[in-house]
């Protein structure tokens, strides 16, 4: 078979405006002694992956003494408005962890505000590197533009020893899902925490449903190839399923549409919900806020006359390379530093985050959802036969990627009809040719 962090808008316009100021490049150099200073804008703002971020830059500091890294994090949602308006002003960072999707970074490669990567992989040897199928999500028009440092995929998790409490057992089919939502609202428990206001997990939770009943291949060959259809009768199904069935049968909380991801999580954290939706860049945060229970990473359960089990794999974020800095081939370097063993061992162990290259799992001091994520994203599939499938919404447009998102907060408010939304969805990929 072949081979995303979100937060509400907390920037005001005056903060934005304040930092477009301050963060624009100068010459590049701090005048002292050569030393290149260089610009590198991320979006590690939890406690897990902020340490791990601050050690790997410091060591390639250590490593690389004439250059000097001025980071600075941002949330997600902040990232996508201020990265795009600051590189096109001329003030950006040189370098950026950027959202991949053709929308977002495939927007500043097709405004010529990144460079591509190609002459650097060449270089550095990325491309026997780093996975393909990760640097795939970053190719735009057949170039490299980005290098994702996270081989991410969507899940479910599951407290199990919340639901044992509660006298409840793990769904294995979806039929026993609809079941267990409804006892574990009568146990006193969100069954699944999960929030749409905004629906930003909702691709996420399509991509997941979608392939359990179509497989990974098929997805492969409409998203890559515009073979099949976004308004097949299944694809459909998938949107019914999420939206609405599952609305229908109380899996969510009270008031989904209002509920942000990040305080849905807090549910899960809080032992409010017996599962959480999402995946595995939640990894960290589970094993930080809640270290006594015993939580597992599952797929969606099977559907009934189904394709299977399927992990979508993908990537939210990569590195970019400004085309307006003038430390490109520092930049490179530093690229190229964070997939280097030492920094991929801090990544895992410290950041919870799992860079797209081989390693030996085994000689790393690994949490075991860590491991299972890392052994997936490598192998393929886990040892009950699970595969790991695609992100569909990379292969998006912005207008897409926005459209499904309202589209599905109306198919859960019942103002939308599932067929309605995948009609929707395949005109605008129409419109898009089918990117």
């Amino acid at each position: 078979m072949r081979f995303q962090r979100i937060s509400a808008l907390a920037a005001a316009v005056a903060a934005i405006s304040l930092a477009l100021t301050a963060c624009g490049s100068d010459d590049g150099s701090t005048g002292g002694g050569g030393q290149v200073t260089l610009k590198v804008w991320d979006q590690f703002t939890d406690g897990g992956t902020s340490e791990a971020a601050k050690q790997i830059y410091a060591d390639f500091e250590k490593a690389n003494p004439d250059v000097k890294i001025d980071a600075e994090s941002y949330r997600f949602d902040d990232l996508a408005q201020l990265g795009k308006t600051a590189l096109a002003s001329g003030t950006g960072p040189d370098v950026m962890y950027f959202d991949a999707g053709l929308g977002e970074a495939g927007q500043l490669a097709e405004s010529d505000l990144i460079v591509p990567l190609d002459d650097y992989a060449e270089e550095y040897g990325w491309t026997d590197k780093i996975n393909e199928e990760i640097r795939t999500w970053s190719t735009y028009d057949g170039k490299l533009f980005g290098l994702g440092l996270e081989g991410e995929f969507n899940s479910l998790f599951a407290n199990d020893s919340l639901i044992e409490k509660a006298g409840l057992t793990v769904p294995t089919t979806y039929d026993e899902l609809l079941d267990f939502c409804g006892a574990a609202k009568d146990a006193g428990y969100v069954p699944i925490a999960y929030g749409q206001g905004p629906a930003v997990y909702a691709k996420d939770m399509y991509a997941m449903v979608a392939q359990n009943i179509v497989g990974a291949d098929s997805v492969h060959d409409l998203i890559f190839d515009n073979q099949g259809s976004f308004n097949s009768p299944e694809m459909a199904k998938a949107i019914d399923i999420w939206f609405s069935q599952m609305n229908d049968a109380g899996c969510f909380p009270d008031g989904v549409n209002g509920l942000s991801v990040d305080n849905a999580a807090l549910l899960f954290h809080g032992s409010k919900a017996l599962m959480l939706a999402g995946g595995t860049w939640q990894i960290g945060d589970i094993y930080e806020k809640m270290p006594d229970s015993d939580v597992t990473m599952m797929p969606f359960p099977t559907i009934e006359g189904g394709a299977g089990q399927f992990y979508p794999l993908g990537v939210g974020s990569a590195w970019v390379i400004s085309a307006d800095g003038d430390n490109q081939d520092a930049a490179a370097k530093f690229l190229d530093y964070m997939y280097s063993p030492d920094a991929v061992d801090i990544w895992m162990t410290k950041g919870g985050i799992i860079p797209p290259v081989a390693t030996d799992l085994d000689s790393l001091d690994l949490q075991p959802m860590i491991k299972q994520a890392a052994q997936l994203v490598q192998q393929g599939q886990d040892d009950a036969g699970s595969q790991l499938g695609y992100y569909i919404w990379p292969r998006w447009s912005g207008q897409l990627f926005n459209l499904f998102q309202d589209g599905a907060q109306a198919v859960t408010a019942g103002s939308k009809a599932p067929q309605e939304l995948a009609d929707e969805v395949q005109k605008q990929w129409e419109s898009d040719g089918g990117q």
